[in-house]
């Protein structure tokens, strides 16, 4: 049996830190009053939510053949955080965890060229995981020192409406919401950089398929995935976890700096050879093969 973990490890941990009251089950203001003042500073202390769920995983481990994440350095943390964690089953060897990227279809088209000065965002419009009301606020800054790039958001969801009213009262001038789109590869054609800001993220398809059209990706370093889609920073930018003055300030240097984006353009182009699917078909027939 193969477990596929196709997030970051104990993403239940993060989702739950950033849960708000109002999305917690049946949320009455007595259940809202407890959550936000007694059991989720409690976990906070006693660690009890992620102690559960590593016993959970380590549970498992004895049952399966194999482990798999999303990427090397995943595995490793993944590994690591259960022996530390004691519980049974957590002592299982090595050799049952493994790491297989995610594949990727060939590029439809390619890509335009010259790009257009389009910042993109293709994704949910969830607020514990995506954050998009960060971007927005990013925004702001950028295009006032940028009056002829555009941001377009690709997508929908919850906070649809919210991200909507927020553009208005941070008076966007450039700020384009798209809706959904099945098909995202216009998009990608087009654009030079791909924003996300999201609280965490497993491996981002989104960053991915937009590096098969030599679009430059930029993330908080907020999860090992990014160091992997970026190769620690040679096709991408990395900006120091949920810092929104220095990822406008990162932005703004790129936005200006077209040698910089003709380089992370060409690498990015490389780097999505990773994702080739008949590599990463192989590797899953190599995988079978052991069991």
């Amino acid at each position: 049996m193969i477990f596929c973990l196709h997030n970051i490890p104990f993403w239940e941990e993060y989702a739950w830190r950033e849960l708000k009251s109002t999305e917690i089950p049946n949320p009455t203001f007595l259940r809202r009053l407890e959550f936000l003042f007694l059991r989720r500073p409690l976990d906070r202390i006693t660690r009890k939510r992620l102690h559960r769920t590593e016993k959970m995983y380590a549970g498992m481990m004895p049952h399966l053949d194999r482990m798999l994440l999303l990427c090397d350095q995943y595995k490793e943390d993944f590994m690591q955080a259960l022996k530390a964690s004691g519980h049974p089953g957590s002592d299982a060897p090595a050799s049952k965890y493994g790491a297989i990227l995610n594949p990727l279809l060939p590029a439809a088209a390619a890509p335009v060229s010259p790009k257009e000065k389009i910042v993109l965002y293709v994704g949910r419009f969830h607020r514990a995981h995506k954050r998009v009301d960060r971007l927005l606020k990013i925004w702001k800054t950028v295009e006032r020192r940028n009056p002829d790039w555009k941001l377009i958001l690709v997508g929908c969801g919850e906070e649809d409406e919210n991200l909507r009213k927020l553009a208005v009262r941070l008076r966007l001038q450039r700020a384009e919401f798209a809706g959904y789109h099945a098909d995202v590869t216009p998009f990608y054609r087009r654009a030079t950089f791909m924003c996300l800001t999201s609280n965490f993220e497993g491996l981002p398809m989104s960053l991915m398929e937009g590096q098969q059209y030599g679009v430059i990706p930029v993330s908080f370093d907020s999860y090992a995935g990014i160091r992997e889609i970026t190769c620690d920073g040679a096709c991408g930018i990395m900006v120091p976890s949920y810092s929104l003055r220095k990822y406008a300030a990162l932005l703004n240097a790129a936005l200006a700096d077209t040698e910089l984006q003709e380089r992370m353009r060409t690498r990015a182009l490389e780097a999505s050879r990773r994702y080739d699917l008949e590599n990463i078909g192989n590797q899953w027939l190599s995988l079978f093969n052991e069991m």
